[in-house]
């Protein structure tokens, strides 16, 4: 139980991080446009 729980928390950790590397990457765009526009 303690390994899958760990595996799953690893999981979403892993998530987190892609989920945060796209809004980077979002961001990143907004200020190309920005400057740009």
């Amino acid at each position: 139980m303690v390994r899958i729980e760990m595996l799953t928390g690893f999981n979403i950790y892993k998530q987190a991080e892609k989920c945060h590397e796209l809004i980077d990457l979002l961001r990143e765009k907004k200020i190309l446009n920005k400057f740009r526009g």
